[in-house]
Protein backbone atom coordinates (compact mmCIF):
# COMPACT_ATOMS: atom_id res chain seq x y z
CA UNK A 1 0.00 0.00 0.00
CA UNK A 2 1.22 3.92 -0.78
CA UNK A 3 0.07 7.20 -0.49
CA UNK A 4 1.66 10.56 -1.45
CA UNK A 5 1.84 13.67 1.34
CA UNK A 6 -0.57 16.32 0.00
CA UNK A 7 1.99 18.30 -1.18
CA UNK A 8 3.73 15.80 -3.08
CA UNK A 9 7.29 15.58 -2.00
CA UNK A 10 7.03 12.39 -0.22
CA UNK A 11 6.27 8.87 -0.89
CA UNK A 12 5.05 6.44 2.20
CA UNK A 13 4.95 2.57 1.21
CA UNK A 14 3.64 0.24 4.05
CA UNK A 15 4.94 -3.71 3.26
CA UNK A 16 5.93 -6.54 4.94
CA UNK A 17 9.56 -7.24 4.74
CA UNK A 18 10.80 -10.67 4.01
CA UNK A 19 13.88 -11.87 5.07
CA UNK A 20 14.76 -13.80 2.03
CA UNK A 21 15.89 -17.95 2.11
CA UNK A 22 16.84 -20.22 -0.38
CA UNK A 23 14.40 -22.92 0.56
CA UNK A 24 11.38 -20.06 1.66
CA UNK A 25 8.92 -19.91 2.79
CA UNK A 26 9.60 -22.64 4.19
CA UNK A 27 12.96 -21.23 5.92
CA UNK A 28 11.97 -17.62 5.22
CA UNK A 29 10.84 -15.29 7.92
CA UNK A 30 8.01 -12.27 7.09
CA UNK A 31 9.31 -9.26 9.88
CA UNK A 32 6.25 -7.49 9.93
CA UNK A 33 4.87 -4.11 8.43
CA UNK A 34 7.39 -1.66 7.75
CA UNK A 35 7.10 2.15 6.28
CA UNK A 36 9.68 3.09 3.71
CA UNK A 37 9.35 6.84 3.11
CA UNK A 38 10.88 8.24 0.22
CA UNK A 39 12.05 12.46 0.66
CA UNK A 40 12.87 12.77 -3.38
CA UNK A 41 9.64 11.73 -5.16
CA UNK A 42 9.41 14.24 -7.21
CA UNK A 43 13.21 15.15 -8.34
CA UNK A 44 14.04 11.22 -8.72
CA UNK A 45 13.66 10.01 -12.08
CA UNK A 46 13.73 6.11 -10.96
CA UNK A 47 13.63 4.40 -7.82
CA UNK A 48 17.46 3.96 -7.91
CA UNK A 49 17.58 7.46 -6.92
CA UNK A 50 15.55 7.32 -4.02
CA UNK A 51 16.47 9.48 -0.77
CA UNK A 52 14.45 6.57 1.78
CA UNK A 53 14.30 5.79 5.34
CA UNK A 54 12.65 2.51 6.85
CA UNK A 55 11.22 1.71 10.38
CA UNK A 56 9.56 -1.14 11.91
CA UNK A 57 5.46 -0.55 12.51
CA UNK A 58 5.35 -1.65 16.05
CA UNK A 59 3.12 -4.64 17.16
CA UNK A 60 3.44 -5.73 13.43
CA UNK A 61 3.68 -9.80 13.38
CA UNK A 62 3.18 -10.54 10.06
CA UNK A 63 4.04 -14.79 8.88
CA UNK A 64 4.58 -15.40 5.47
CA UNK A 65 1.59 -16.76 4.95
CA UNK A 66 -0.01 -13.57 5.57
CA UNK A 67 -3.05 -14.52 7.41
CA UNK A 68 -1.47 -14.44 10.70
CA UNK A 69 -0.26 -12.19 13.39
CA UNK A 70 -1.19 -8.32 13.08
CA UNK A 71 -0.33 -6.16 9.89
CA UNK A 72 -1.21 -3.27 8.52
CA UNK A 73 -0.37 -2.74 4.43
CA UNK A 74 -3.56 -4.44 2.83
CA UNK A 75 -4.44 -0.86 2.14
CA UNK A 76 -4.07 3.10 2.48
CA UNK A 77 -6.15 5.86 2.07
CA UNK A 78 -7.02 9.77 3.26
CA UNK A 79 -10.15 10.03 5.38
CA UNK A 80 -11.97 12.50 3.21
CA UNK A 81 -12.67 14.92 6.53
CA UNK A 82 -12.53 18.78 5.63
CA UNK A 83 -11.87 19.10 9.06
CA UNK A 84 -8.71 16.86 9.30
CA UNK A 85 -6.70 16.98 5.44
CA UNK A 86 -4.06 15.21 6.95
CA UNK A 87 -5.78 12.18 7.94
CA UNK A 88 -5.64 9.05 6.37
CA UNK A 89 -6.74 5.27 7.15
CA UNK A 90 -4.76 2.25 6.78
CA UNK A 91 -6.76 -1.04 6.68
CA UNK A 92 -4.72 -4.09 7.96
CA UNK A 93 -5.42 -7.62 9.09
CA UNK A 94 -5.15 -9.59 12.38
CA UNK A 95 -5.88 -12.87 12.32
CA UNK A 96 -7.93 -13.05 9.02
CA UNK A 97 -9.96 -10.14 10.32
CA UNK A 98 -9.38 -6.49 8.71
CA UNK A 99 -8.61 -4.06 11.58
CA UNK A 100 -8.20 -0.15 10.98
CA UNK A 101 -5.65 2.24 11.93
CA UNK A 102 -5.77 6.13 11.39
CA UNK A 103 -2.61 8.64 11.76
CA UNK A 104 -1.87 11.95 10.49
CA UNK A 105 -0.07 11.52 7.13
CA UNK A 106 2.81 13.35 8.57
CA UNK A 107 2.87 11.33 11.60
CA UNK A 108 3.56 8.24 9.54
CA UNK A 109 6.14 9.64 7.33
CA UNK A 110 7.92 10.80 10.23
CA UNK A 111 7.50 7.55 12.40
CA UNK A 112 5.86 9.08 15.41
CA UNK A 113 3.74 5.76 15.76
CA UNK A 114 2.79 6.84 19.42
CA UNK A 115 0.63 8.60 17.46
CA UNK A 116 -1.05 6.14 15.39
CA UNK A 117 -4.86 5.28 16.85
CA UNK A 118 -6.65 2.16 16.52
CA UNK A 119 -10.19 0.85 16.15
CA UNK A 120 -10.06 -1.45 19.39
CA UNK A 121 -12.79 -3.32 21.48
CA UNK A 122 -15.56 -1.21 22.68
CA UNK A 123 -15.42 0.46 19.70
CA UNK A 124 -12.81 3.05 20.61
CA UNK A 125 -10.29 4.89 18.82
CA UNK A 126 -7.04 3.90 21.55
CA UNK A 127 -3.29 4.60 20.89
CA UNK A 128 -0.20 1.64 21.96
CA UNK A 129 -1.01 0.98 25.27
CA UNK A 130 2.98 0.77 27.36
CA UNK A 131 4.07 -0.21 23.60
CA UNK A 132 1.72 -2.48 23.05
CA UNK A 133 -1.09 -2.92 20.39
CA UNK A 134 -4.63 -2.33 22.00
CA UNK A 135 -7.00 -5.08 21.79
CA UNK A 136 -7.96 -4.45 18.42
CA UNK A 137 -12.00 -4.99 17.30
CA UNK A 138 -12.41 -6.97 13.87
CA UNK A 139 -14.15 -4.66 10.86
CA UNK A 140 -15.44 -7.62 9.57
CA UNK A 141 -14.37 -11.39 8.98
CA UNK A 142 -12.97 -10.83 6.03
CA UNK A 143 -9.37 -10.17 5.34
CA UNK A 144 -7.04 -9.59 2.19
CA UNK A 145 -3.00 -8.58 2.47
CA UNK A 146 -3.46 -6.97 -0.84
CA UNK A 147 -6.82 -4.53 -1.54
CA UNK A 148 -7.75 -0.79 -2.21
CA UNK A 149 -9.88 1.03 0.21
CA UNK A 150 -11.39 4.98 -1.26
CA UNK A 151 -14.52 6.71 -0.34
CA UNK A 152 -16.98 6.70 -3.60
CA UNK A 153 -18.42 9.87 -3.64
CA UNK A 154 -21.34 8.74 -5.89
CA UNK A 155 -22.34 5.67 -3.56
CA UNK A 156 -21.68 7.71 -0.31
CA UNK A 157 -19.83 4.64 0.87
CA UNK A 158 -16.05 3.85 1.45
CA UNK A 159 -15.49 0.24 -0.90
CA UNK A 160 -13.10 -2.08 -1.10
CA UNK A 161 -13.29 -5.16 -3.97
CA UNK A 162 -12.68 -8.25 -3.04
CA UNK A 163 -12.41 -11.91 -5.44
CA UNK A 164 -13.38 -15.41 -3.80
CA UNK A 165 -12.22 -18.77 -5.04
CA UNK A 166 -15.10 -18.96 -7.60
CA UNK A 167 -14.15 -15.85 -9.15
CA UNK A 168 -16.77 -13.97 -8.36
CA UNK A 169 -16.71 -10.14 -7.16
CA UNK A 170 -17.61 -8.46 -4.59
CA UNK A 171 -17.38 -4.95 -3.13
CA UNK A 172 -17.27 -4.16 0.85
CA UNK A 173 -19.03 -1.40 1.54
CA UNK A 174 -19.98 0.78 4.99
CA UNK A 175 -20.96 4.60 5.29
CA UNK A 176 -18.76 5.03 8.07
CA UNK A 177 -15.62 3.61 7.86
CA UNK A 178 -15.85 2.08 11.11
CA UNK A 179 -18.53 -0.26 9.63
CA UNK A 180 -21.10 -1.63 9.75
CA UNK A 181 -19.97 -3.26 6.65
CA UNK A 182 -22.12 -5.17 4.16
CA UNK A 183 -20.67 -7.49 1.36
CA UNK A 184 -22.48 -6.61 -2.07
CA UNK A 185 -22.20 -9.08 -5.22
CA UNK A 186 -21.45 -7.63 -8.53
CA UNK A 187 -20.75 -10.68 -10.62
CA UNK A 188 -18.62 -13.48 -11.85
CA UNK A 189 -14.86 -12.69 -13.91
CA UNK A 190 -15.59 -13.09 -17.30
CA UNK A 191 -13.82 -16.75 -18.98
CA UNK A 192 -12.01 -15.09 -21.47
CA UNK A 193 -10.34 -12.21 -19.45
CA UNK A 194 -7.01 -14.72 -19.13
CA UNK A 195 -6.56 -17.89 -21.18
CA UNK A 196 -8.27 -21.05 -19.41
CA UNK A 197 -9.34 -19.39 -16.55
CA UNK A 198 -9.85 -21.96 -14.52
CA UNK A 199 -6.33 -22.99 -13.99
CA UNK A 200 -5.55 -19.48 -12.25
CA UNK A 201 -6.48 -17.96 -9.20
CA UNK A 202 -7.02 -14.26 -8.62
CA UNK A 203 -5.54 -11.96 -5.89
CA UNK A 204 -4.49 -8.50 -5.04
CA UNK A 205 -8.40 -7.01 -6.45
CA UNK A 206 -7.93 -3.21 -6.12
CA UNK A 207 -10.04 -0.51 -7.18
CA UNK A 208 -8.57 2.24 -9.30
CA UNK A 209 -10.84 5.52 -9.04
CA UNK A 210 -8.77 7.75 -11.10
CA UNK A 211 -9.65 5.43 -14.44
CA UNK A 212 -13.39 5.24 -13.97
CA UNK A 213 -15.35 6.58 -16.12
CA UNK A 214 -19.13 7.21 -17.15
CA UNK A 215 -19.26 3.89 -19.09
CA UNK A 216 -16.91 2.05 -16.39
CA UNK A 217 -18.07 3.29 -13.21
CA UNK A 218 -15.58 0.78 -11.59
CA UNK A 219 -11.99 -0.41 -12.91
CA UNK A 220 -10.67 -3.12 -11.03
CA UNK A 221 -6.69 -4.28 -11.05
CA UNK A 222 -6.04 -8.27 -10.18
CA UNK A 223 -3.27 -10.45 -10.37
CA UNK A 224 -3.99 -13.97 -11.97
CA UNK A 225 -1.96 -16.50 -10.49
CA UNK A 226 -1.05 -19.80 -12.42
CA UNK A 227 -2.16 -22.92 -10.56
CA UNK A 228 -3.12 -25.51 -13.47
CA UNK A 229 0.22 -27.35 -13.08
CA UNK A 230 2.89 -27.53 -15.68
CA UNK A 231 4.01 -24.70 -18.21
CA UNK A 232 2.18 -21.71 -18.57
CA UNK A 233 0.32 -20.06 -21.37
CA UNK A 234 3.39 -18.45 -22.06
CA UNK A 235 7.04 -19.53 -20.34
CA UNK A 236 7.62 -17.96 -16.76
CA UNK A 237 4.11 -16.25 -16.75
CA UNK A 238 3.01 -17.43 -13.72
CA UNK A 239 1.87 -14.11 -12.64
CA UNK A 240 -0.36 -11.94 -14.96
CA UNK A 241 -1.96 -8.75 -14.30
CA UNK A 242 -5.04 -7.56 -15.57
CA UNK A 243 -7.87 -5.30 -15.68
CA UNK A 244 -11.62 -5.20 -15.92
CA UNK A 245 -13.95 -2.49 -16.57
CA UNK A 246 -17.43 -2.86 -14.03
CA UNK A 247 -20.59 -1.16 -15.76
CA UNK A 248 -22.94 -0.55 -12.82
CA UNK A 249 -26.51 1.39 -12.08
CA UNK A 250 -25.12 3.02 -9.32
CA UNK A 251 -28.79 4.50 -7.97
CA UNK A 252 -29.35 0.71 -7.56
CA UNK A 253 -26.54 -1.19 -6.68
CA UNK A 254 -27.64 -3.61 -3.80
CA UNK A 255 -27.94 -7.91 -4.51
CA UNK A 256 -27.48 -6.75 -8.44
CA UNK A 257 -25.57 -8.41 -11.26
CA UNK A 258 -23.07 -6.31 -13.22
CA UNK A 259 -21.54 -6.46 -16.49
CA UNK A 260 -17.96 -6.57 -15.68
Amino acid sequence: AGIVSPQGGRLLILADLVEDSLSWPDLGWCRGTHALVVNNVQKAHDPSEWQYSTSRWPGSTTQCNGMKGTQFFTAVSSAHLPSQPDLVYVLGLSNSSSVLARANISDLLDFHWQRVQFWSSGGRWRSYENGALPLLQPLMAWGSTEASLHWHAALKRWVVPDVDDSKVVYLMAADQITGPWERWTIGELPNDIVPQIQNWSVRAMKSHPELASQQCQFVLGMIFEWKGGGIPPAAGLDYFPQLACVEMDLTFFESKAYDI
